[in-house]
């Protein structure tokens, strides 16, 4: 039987936050925490009620856009949350080594904004 390996980094999808079904590159801190950052495809996003101007990628993260208007910017907020409060992972994207210096540089000179709901069950029903 094949052994499953866990990931120390990767891209995601987000479930809810801050920005639904956006692509998410994360890094793994220790045993179930991560820290991440978004995608889009807007040069700016409203998070809580705030406009935030995003950094342009060179590259498309995305492997199987050809187009060529398409580009990718980055959220430049760090989010620190467990690793459950993303959804599977998606093999279609990647980082370029173009733009890895400026991931890396987010990663390492952004605010962290720590995530405490995780649990993203709408469902959920309280105990009585």
């Amino acid at each position: 039987m094949k052994k499953r390996r866990k990931r120390k980094n990767g891209f995601a999808r987000t479930k809810r936050y801050p920005l639904l079904n956006h692509p998410a590159y994360y890094r793994k801190k220790d045993t179930d925490n991560i820290e991440y950052v978004t995608f889009t495809h807007s040069e700016e996003v409203y998070l809580e009620d705030e406009k935030i101007k995003t950094i342009k990628l060179i590259v498309n993260i995305c492997k199987t856009e050809k187009e060529i208007d398409k580009y990718s910017y980055v959220v430049p907020r760090v989010y620190i949350v467990k690793r459950s409060s993303l959804k599977d992972e998606i093999h279609n994207f990647s980082i370029d080594k173009i733009d890895k210096p400026t991931i890396v540089e987010i990663f390492n000179k952004s605010e962290r904004y720590p995530i405490k709901y995780t649990n993203n069950s709408k469902n959920k029903k309280t105990p009585k």
